[in-house]
């Protein structure tokens, strides 16, 4: 439903979603399997949809803001402006590759393509000039990167990319939606509704009531509110810090898993 009220059903469309998790779910007019992502159906007849997820999208995020971001969320609370708007606004400090930092979004273990439950999030490039706006812009980048590792995935499996329709809480960080654009090299465009799901439904009510077609009732009810188009430039650098990116999980995984074994035994020990 969220990815129907996202106007998604044509083939190539995807919808990018930027909530408490992170995800992607392609429109197929063929089933295309890969066994590291998921393969469904979608709600429009005839259709499919590839799709893939990080756990942690924007719930990174709300991590950082909450252990270390005292001051970003005082001052969302006084200024008017959503934790959003401030933790962009100290983000957009910091250039494209937050100077080398890299972050690993596996808060919670880690779905699509990983599938590892034991997997651990981390910063890789800290150094005595961090500060918090390089935290914040690297777990934005993290983020993008674990959607284009699920896109190149399915891009691999032989699944055709167009554009991403954005929702979610995220949208509300234009910084955040042109990463994601430039990281990926693909368009992102966010939709005017970002509460997709209930409107997916609602409109999946009024087909089956004979309120008109799918793609009438995607013209006529979803609105375009914004768009980003990837930068060139920019996008050199984040070929750089995906290659990166891409690396750190096979050469770190066996200490995350060790890690991840003693965290059980201590909680064992405890109870």
């Amino acid at each position: 439903c969220g990815t129907l009220g996202a106007g998604v059903f044509r083939p190539g469309q995807t919808q990018e979603q930027g909530g408490q998790a992170g995800g992607m779910s392609i429109a197929l007019d063929a089933p295309v399997a890969d066994e590291r992502l998921i393969l469904s159906r979608h709600v429009v007849p005839g259709s499919w949809l590839l799709q893939g997820g990080t756990v942690a999208g924007s719930a990174s995020l709300a991590w950082l803001a909450r252990v270390a971001g005292a001051a970003e969320l005082a001052a969302s609370e006084h200024s008017g402006r959503g934790l959003y708007e401030e933790v962009s606004a100290l983000a957009a400090t910091v250039g494209p590759g937050a100077e080398g930092l890299v972050f690993l979004p596996y808060l919670s273990g880690e779905r699509s393509p990983l599938w590892d439950a034991d997997a651990r999030g981390a910063f890789v490039g800290l150094h005595l000039g961090t500060g918090r706006g390089h935290l914040y812009r690297a777990v934005m980048e993290g983020v993008a990167m674990a959607l284009r590792h699920n896109l190149e995935v399915a891009l691999a499996a032989g699944a055709g990319v167009t554009e991403l329709l954005a929702i979610g809480g995220a949208t509300r960080s234009p910084l955040w939606m042109q990463i994601k654009a430039d990281v990926t090299g693909l368009p992102v465009v966010v939709t005017a509704n970002p509460d997709a799901t209930p409107l997916g439904a609602a409109m999946l009510a009024a087909i089956g009531t004979g309120g008109g077609s799918v793609e009438d009732l995607v013209g006529d009810w979803v609105q375009r509110s914004a768009g980003y188009v990837p930068d060139p430039d920019t996008r050199a650098t984040y070929d750089r810090l995906y290659a990166v990116y891409a690396g750190l999980y096979p050469a770190l995984a066996p200490s995350m898993h060790a890690l991840a074994d003693l965290s059980r035994t201590g909680t064992e020990n405890a109870l």
